[in-house]
């Protein structure tokens, strides 16, 4: 997958952030790590 993709019509170019290819999948770990906590319930209510 192409970090900024090009040509895209009636679309707006990505803010370039100047990330390694390492930096990138590191944080595609993180978001998928993130993705999987389980929030249900959260935050708790004032009674609980």
């Amino acid at each position: 997958m192409k970090m900024q993709p090009l040509g895209v019509p009636g679309r707006r170019q990505m803010p370039q952030f100047n990330l390694s290819d390492q930096e990138v999948s590191d944080l595609a770990a993180f978001l998928r790590w993130t993705s999987k906590i389980d929030t249900n319930n959260w935050p708790p209510n004032k009674e609980g």
